[in-house]
């Protein structure tokens, strides 16, 4: 007969499914560099890499503040537990037809050396791991304004998905 208490094998559970989370989180740092989140806007799937990627926040529950004259794809700022965040519409940012936002659009909170910006995007679909050789260059036959945005494509499932160059998209250039 087991002499330990409930509680005492509610502790014992608790710290073996943490041993186990543990274990499932090694396991993605081995292929860290590789792993992407996938969104969609509109039809189109993007990608990018997660080290990038700090949060995911839904769209309704955060209070975008307005910026006057800021450019057209700034939709404002949010206070993200003291830190001054601007937020992008990708969708604006990539000049597609502007959307009713829904209960599934996403902020992105990414961070890329010593900036930090939030991304409205439609929908969050998954994180997956992606081959470096799986990845093919943007093509030059169609590089314009908008294709700088990516750093590459790269085909699941047989559809394309581009990945992001934040870089670029986090350049004050514009």
């Amino acid at each position: 007969m087991n002499n330990e208490s409930p509680k005492e094998l509610n502790q014992e559970e608790s710290k073996q499914k943490e041993s186990e989370i543990q274990l499932e989180n090694d396991e993605y740092e081995e292929n860290e560099d590789n792993q992407f989140v996938i969104f969609k806007i509109e039809d189109q799937d993007y990608g990018i890499e997660i080290e990038h990627v700090h949060e995911i926040d839904r769209l309704k529950e955060v209070v975008i503040c307005p910026v006057p004259k800021a450019p057209e794809y700034v939709e404002g700022i949010i206070n993200l537990r003291g830190e001054v965040v601007p937020i992008i519409d990708l969708r604006k940012k990539l000049e597609l037809p502007k959307e009713e936002t829904c209960r599934e659009t996403r902020i992105l909170i990414v961070r890329m050396d010593n900036k930090t910006i939030g991304l409205i995007v439609d929908r969050v679909l998954t994180v997956i791991n992606i081959d470096q050789d799986d990845i093919t260059a943007t093509p030059e036959e169609i590089k314009d304004v908008n294709t700088k945005y990516f750093s590459g494509i790269v085909r699941i499932n047989n559809k394309l998905v581009l990945l992001l160059n934040i870089n670029e998209v986090l350049s004050s250039e514009e």
